[in-house]
């Protein structure tokens, strides 16, 4: 009996693994083609999928390098963000044309999970990192513009909490943390919209520990920076 069920066992298998397609063989310019089509009739997870394996199967072809940018940005249209930065982060590490996009593809991708994340302060920094990279990097890339005017929403994202951070310190009368972290701020996001704001914070706190040093420097620092501010006339 354990034979026979033994024997059964086996026909079943080969039947099953005779029943399993072959992996079908395509031609580069077809499989590209076909990839192509896909992204268009907005199947993007299809298209990045025959985009990878087009690449991996044909790396030497000239449809490569064109399907593994393809297969990222397949990737990002279908909104899987970390699949596409995935692929970005191999193909920065090797020789590409048109780099400036590759770089400009992992902005938008972090600036997607941002959008779904704007409390996530160390996403936001994150991505204010990468697009000033991006933009030293290549500073004539026709994403400039784009870029820019990223930085500037990421840019007030973060200084609003960075100065939330501050207010709190000072509600809870830690006043030399409140000094330290916006010398972070000032530091690390100058000529901002709270930049005034963060001038006159550090006035008012070293007028009241008595530090005259700070209270001229950061008073005589919103007066030369901001000349039109109307917080000036609360300086004495």
């Amino acid at each position: 009996m354990k034979k026979f069920s033994c024997f059964i066992l086996c026909i079943t298998l080969t039947s099953c693994a005779s029943k399993k397609k072959e992996r079908e063989i395509i031609a580069p310019d077809k499989f590209y083609e076909r990839a192509m089509k896909n992204l268009k009739k907005d199947n993007p997870t299809e298209a990045a999928e025959d985009f990878e394996r087009l690449e991996a199967e044909n790396p030497f072809s000239e449809y490569s390098n064109k399907s593994i940018i393809m297969a990222a940005y397949s990737y990002y249209y279908a909104g899987e963000y970390d699949d596409s930065l995935s692929i970005i982060n191999y193909i920065k590490k090797t020789s590409f044309e048109n780099l400036d996009y590759i770089f400009y593809l992992e902005v938008l991708n972090k600036y997607e999970k941002f959008k779904k994340a704007k409390k996530d302060l160390d996403l936001a920094k994150d991505l204010y990192k990468c697009i000033c990279n991006t933009l030293e990097k290549f500073p004539n890339s026709i994403y400039v513009s784009d870029l820019k005017e990223k930085r500037e929403i990421v840019l007030e994202n973060i200084t609003k909490k960075e100065f939330n951070i501050v207010k709190l310190y000072i509600k809870e009368g830690n006043l030399i943390g409140s000094i330290n972290h916006l010398r972070e701020i000032l530091g690390n996001y100058p000529d901002n919209k709270y930049t005034p704001q963060a001038l006159y914070t550090m006035y008012v706190l070293y007028k009241h520990i008595g530090y005259e040093f700070g209270v001229k420097l950061y008073s005589d620092l919103l007066r030369n920076k901001y000349p039109d501010s109307q917080i000036i006339e609360y300086l004495n």
